[in-house]
């Protein structure tokens, strides 16, 4: 058998990433520059000098970008397709391969086999039974020396704070003294956490009737200087509440992008109370924030974690997906 190939191991073909704003910075920046450029006051037709129907040329180029930008972050899904397929192929292509060469070689070790194992044979029948008599005295004894530690390992008790898992580990119960998460500071993280997805619950609906457009934000000034209150007004003030109150709760980001996480929350919740940003767009900035804040929920794979949960909390199931107690 040692003469037989090695595991197959066929080289990967790495998927060209698209940068868009999504993944890079500089054009996340870039399009931040052409939509400050198309907000100018020069761009209106008060002060611009433009005629109804006419798009300044800041507007047109940034509305242009919006849409490169959105067929760029489109366009990454199928070059990750084409990559997978193209690497399927790549090691499916190997596999046969490498298995026509192993049936080859099998065929012919199979002959000499034989001629081997008929002189062999006599021999190795007494010595497997004599073998076979020696394993099955000591695994008899193994198996007694065994079961008596498990008795006394099922014997001890937990630690105050534990549990004994069914493989033997101890694990801090939730809520309890040996809980890190039960710390002040863990404590407050848990807090802070369940209110952004408290508050991301409130701002869903909001987003269905805020408003959601340089043109929207402009019609709601107009209706403000005759004192009435749009419906897209009044949930974009909602909206731009919020907003601070998801700023204020952050949480203290750990690992090693944690730098790059702390710009990322504070980038994406400013986004939610702008008025002038399409509705679509900061729904998926409150996407982003939630993600960030995932891996500080509690995690109740089990019966015992549920109930340590409070009532209303937010957590996290064993499949990932974020759930409220009730």
């Amino acid at each position: 058998m040692a003469t037989l190939p090695a595991a197959l191991n066929t080289p990967q073909t790495a998927t060209p990433q698209v940068s868009n704003s999504t993944n890079d910075f500089s054009a996340r920046k870039q399009l931040e520059n052409l939509a400050t450029s198309a907000s100018s006051i020069t761009n209106s037709a008060k002060w611009g000098g433009w005629q109804r129907g006419e798009v300044p040329p800041a507007v047109a180029a940034y509305h242009q970008a919006l849409g490169t930008d959105a067929a760029l972050q489109q366009a990454q899904p199928r070059l990750d397709q084409a990559g997978l397929q193209g690497n399927v192929d790549l090691q499916q292509t190997g596999m046969r391969e490498q298995g026509a060469d192993a049936r080859s070689r099998l065929s012919s070790m199979t002959d000499l086999s034989q001629a081997q194992l008929a002189g062999q044979d006599a021999m190795a029948r007494t010595q497997v039974q004599e073998t076979g008599a020696n394993q099955r005295s000591l695994l008899q004894t193994l198996g007694g020396i065994q079961e008596a530690e498990l008795r006394a390992t099922a014997a001890k008790a937990a630690p105050t704070g534990y549990r004994t898992l069914p493989n033997g580990n101890l694990q801090a119960i939730p809520g309890g003294p040996a809980d890190p998460a039960a710390s002040k500071e863990g404590l407050q993280q848990n807090k802070d956490t369940q209110d952004v997805f408290s508050i991301l619950d409130q701002a869903r609906p909001l987003m269905d009737t805020a408003t959601g457009s340089y043109a929207g934000a402009a019609a709601d000034q107009v209706a403000r200087a005759f004192g009435v209150s749009t419906e897209g007004a009044q949930s974009a003030a909602q909206l731009k509440a919020l907003q601070g109150a998801l700023v204020s709760k952050m949480p203290k980001m750990s690992g090693p992008q944690s730098d790059k996480d702390v710009l990322l929350y504070r980038e994406m919740a400013g986004q939610i109370g702008d008025p002038t940003i399409p509705v679509d767009q900061r729904k998926a900035a409150m996407k982003t924030v939630e993600d960030l804040n995932m891996k500080y929920l509690p995690v109740a794979n089990d019966a015992a974690a549920y109930q340590a949960l409070a009532s209303g909390s937010y957590y996290k199931t064993a499949d990932g997906s974020v759930r409220r107690k009730q």
